[in-house]
């Protein structure tokens, strides 16, 4: 993607005027506007998208819609810090399983220098403060390219990154149970494998300038906790070796979905992770429409966010702008659009209202899943319009209409690092 300094001065003009009353509104459409051609208007350009791939351009953003319901908007949260999931696992092996969407860029490799150094500057262009990157295993593909991925962030980035642990991936197990206490390789048990790669973490990553600390504790989400099984030992043994090389690490759990939150094990949780949190509240038994699945989020959320508190635990709520993985599991399962941006603003508007007082956090799944249809990154459906909705949803919520996202002003944005 190429962003010519016209466009950004443009940019930078349009967004640093000053407005009041009513010219407000007309002032940020038309900044919306131009930083939609400034990230968008080169599409397609040097890639293999066609209109024969999935998800060409078919859904404008229904602008009119999208602000009408930012009218009334809870907070302000002026200290919010919101991140995006990220996948650096993209080859051409990974691009045979079935999309729902298509990148603008065609159906990239993750290892490419220039498609990682995109991706950096949409989240920041974005209004982004961290990645959380999918891991699985040392020394892997995947392993690789998070490494190069830290490597590209100078010192001084307002963009940290923290670890998304793929629990069983990195152990090798069944996603519907992952049993601590099972045998792994070489006597082993999984939970053995789990803090040796908990050590790695913490050797190779933990420590670099650019990772997402808490209160000064590097971030370390955990993906499927809610299967978790005899894991309180061994999730002690790794915070005792971390805290031996100086880290204290912030686990946050991935333990909210349906059901009753009573049946989690939340002395497990309370005793080692900061926070809670659901990378996805889709279900497919959940035939309702998107209304009423927000609403039921909200509901859920409420039961979670209050048993945590009751547990000494944050709770980090998430949001995602829809979803569709007919391609991958099946045309009859439920699809909730994006309609034009209006479910991507009605879920944050609800996810707001949980948003932790002490640790104002709040997670976007996500930047670059394409085959569950949740991806923000450009793509040739939907052009930069979710890049550029999700950088005037952070400003709306932090109570500031208007900011620019040049290089210099960049610099002096909120910093990730969030105080308790």
């Amino acid at each position: 993607m190429t962003v010519s300094s016209k466009s950004l001065q443009r940019l930078q003009h349009r967004l640093t005027r000053t407005v009041t009353g009513s010219f407000r509104l007309v002032a940020l459409l038309c900044a919306i506007v131009l930083l939609w051609c400034s990230l968008g208007c080169d599409q397609g350009k040097g890639t293999t998208a066609s209109t024969s791939l999935p998800g060409t351009r078919t859904e404008q953003l229904n602008v009119a819609a999208t602000f009408q319901s930012m009218a009334d908007w809870p907070g302000p949260y002026p200290k919010l810090a919101v991140g995006a999931y990220y996948y650096p696992w993209y080859d051409k092996e990974k691009w045979l399983s079935p999309v729902t969407l298509t990148p603008t860029v065609g159906r990239y490799i993750s290892a490419d220098k220039a498609v990682v150094q995109r991706h950096l500057f949409e989240a920041a262009a974005a209004g982004l403060q961290f990645l959380l990157c999918s891991w699985d295993r040392p020394e892997s593909f995947i392993d690789t390219n998070v490494t190069a991925l830290f490597s590209l962030l100078s010192d001084g980035s307002p963009l940290h990154l923290a670890i998304l642990y793929e629990s069983a991936i990195a152990l090798n197990v069944s996603p519907e149970s992952i049993d601590f206490a099972a045998p792994a390789a070489e006597g082993k048990t999984i939970g053995d494998v789990f803090v040796e790669q908990m050590c790695f973490l913490a050797e190779h990553y933990c420590t670099r300038p650019s990772y997402l600390r808490i209160a000064g504790r590097p971030l370390i989400y955990l993906y499927l906790v809610r299967n978790y099984h005899h894991a309180g030992p061994y999730l002690a043994k790794a915070r005792a070796l971390m805290r031996e090389k100086g880290l204290d690490p912030y686990l946050v759990a991935d333990v909210v979905f349906w059901g009753d939150p009573a049946n989690r094990d939340w002395k497990m949780l309370s005793d080692n992770f900061r926070a809670i949190t659901g990378y996805n509240m889709y279900t497919d038994a959940m035939r309702v429409d998107s209304k009423e699945y927000i609403r039921r989020v909200g509901e859920q959320y409420d039961r979670y966010a209050r048993t945590a508190a009751s547990h000494g635990l944050a709770f980090i709520p998430d949001v995602q702008p829809g979803y569709d993985d007919t391609n991958l599991r099946g045309r009859e399962r439920p699809i909730f659009s994006r309609d034009g941006g209006v479910f991507y603003v009605a879920f944050w508007k609800k996810a707001l209202g949980f948003v932790d007082s002490g640790t104002p956090l709040l997670f976007l799944t996500s930047f670059n899943e394409w085959f569950e249809g949740t991806s923000l990154e450009p793509s040739l459906a939907f052009g930069s319009d979710y890049l550029m909705l999700t950088r005037v949803l952070l400003e709306r919520s932090r109570g500031a209409w208007l900011t620019t996202i040049d290089q210099e002003d960049r610099a002096g944005m909120p910093v990730a690092t969030v105080r308790q």
